[in-house]
């Protein structure tokens, strides 16, 4: 018989389930593999169209698309450092991303939640000198 994979959370104790369920460089890994064929420059361009789309025709599909991309990548701890170059170039996106986002963006409805701020909490708290260092080598 095959075990469902839901199944298997009765194998582990809360704090070492907490972390797999937690790793968003696993799923983002895994994301990568399945829908990009490992391409992480094609996930770069998946999150530059996402945005694009959001912001110049309002698609609200487009714009949780880039929210659920933003929201994971600014919390891969593990992947920052085994993917640095990514990391760099999504971190000069996104910067050049926020520029577009017009002043009113965090004062509407849609994004009250202000996922941006916690997802950008997150990314620096992962670590931020190892984000400078490599920002630093690249340029």
């Amino acid at each position: 018989t095959v075990t469902p994979r839901n199944s298997l959370v009765h194998l582990f104790s809360p704090p070492q389930l907490s972390p797999l369920i937690l790793n968003f460089a696993l799923k983002v890994q895994e994301l990568v593999t399945r829908r990009f064929h490992g391409s992480w420059h094609d996930l770069l361009g998946e999150v530059q169209l996402s945005f694009i789309l959001f912001l110049y025709i309002s698609s609200l599909a487009a714009y949780r698309q880039w929210q659920a991309l933003t929201a994971a990548l600014c919390r891969c701890e593990t992947a920052v450092e085994s993917n640095g170059p990514f990391f760099v170039a999504y971190i000069r996106v996104l910067h050049a991303q926020l520029k577009l986002v017009p002043e009113d963006f965090f004062a509407t409805e849609l994004s009250r939640e202000n996922f941006l701020q916690s997802s950008l909490t997150a990314m620096f708290q992962v670590r931020p000198k190892r984000l400078v260092l490599l920002h630093l080598r690249m340029a």
